[in-house]
């Protein structure tokens, strides 16, 4: 038996539930209070559903962030220069940041990985779709 706050296994003797609907149980004389003393009567274990594991979301890079990370990199000047364009270009969007993080995400696919290093010292940075069969040719 199915309810959408409330599921009856009969296969593991167990009744499991929404946290909303114990919380709603848990105030005397409402529906759901009425329906928990039914189910208690079943003599089943009652066991609160466990909450759904919440997608895992992208961390705010800060724009002072990937500053600090292209200063790092082989060629910082140039990617320094290339930032503040895009920066300045990321005015007339509805999104502005959203523009940047996208530009900084392409150009430096590897942010979130261990840095390779080159004999100076900065960190090398691998073009996106470096590994793609396009440019294997």
């Amino acid at each position: 038996m199915k309810n959408s706050q409330y599921k009856i296994d009969f296969i593991s003797n167990t009744i499991i539930v929404t946290k909303k609907f114990v919380e709603a149980a848990s105030r005397m004389n409402t529906e759901e209070y009425k329906t928990m003393l039914e189910l208690r009567k079943m003599g089943m274990r009652i066991q609160t559903k466990a909450a759904a594991p919440r997608k895992a979301t992208r961390a705010r890079l800060s724009y002072t962030k990937m500053l600090n990370y292209i200063a790092c990199v082989a060629n910082s000047e140039s990617y320094l220069a290339d930032f503040q364009v895009i920066q300045t270009a990321s005015k007339g969007q509805s999104n502005p940041y959203q523009y940047v993080r996208t530009w900084f995400d392409l150009t430096f696919p590897n942010y979130a990985a261990l840095p390779e290093l080159d004999e100076n010292r900065r960190i090398v940075v691998t073009p996106a779709h470096y590994d793609s069969e396009d440019n294997a040719a």
